[in-house]
């Protein structure tokens, strides 16, 4: 798979509001915020369809990403933590090692126990290419959570965590 985080830190982001881009920049920055949306429609189905997903089913499981990156987001403090509570301990082999045990562990909570798990359950993803895309999308969905506070009820589950009660 292509190195994800290569392609995601060399993105041009959109600078502070008042400040001016700089000779030779690009004019069309990426919003932080849009960064996750974009990853997960356009960044996620184009790996996975490499890796031999079919392009439809590639598409969902971006969707899916997404989705619950954004519930997972809406999630307060207490909440997150006790979704990612099971997971420390099989986040602690996981890699980037440089990533806090607890963002590993929301990384397999939000990228790998959705539809993405299942395919790889199914056989049509390796083991190797899951492995590959959580540690891909460990920062991204670090910048994408520490942009959006959690809410003031620190136990609010949301969304598709809300409906399972767990991961």
């Amino acid at each position: 798979m292509v190195n994800l985080e290569q392609v995601v830190w060399g993105l041009p982001l959109r600078p502070p509001p008042g400040e001016a881009a700089g000779a030779g920049q690009p004019t069309r920055r990426h919003d932080p915020i849009e960064l996750w949306g974009w990853l997960c429609h356009t960044i996620v189905p184009a790996l996975l369809a490499t890796a031999g997903t079919p392009w439809e089913r590639a598409r969902e499981v971006g969707r899916d990403i997404e989705t619950r990156g954004q519930h997972f987001a809406g999630c307060g403090v207490a909440a997150r933590d006790r979704l990612v509570a099971p997971l420390l301990d099989e986040a602690a082999g996981h890699e980037p090692a440089a990533a806090r045990l607890w963002l590993r562990a929301a990384v397999l909570a939000v990228v790998r126990d959705g539809l993405l798990g299942r395919e790889r359950d199914l056989g049509r993803l390796t083991s190797t290419d899951v492995v590959a895309l959580t540690r891909a999308m460990t920062w991204p969905l670090s910048l994408y959570l520490a942009l959006h506070p959690c809410p003031l009820d620190d136990d609010h589950l949301e969304g598709v965590f809300a409906a399972s009660g767990t991961t």
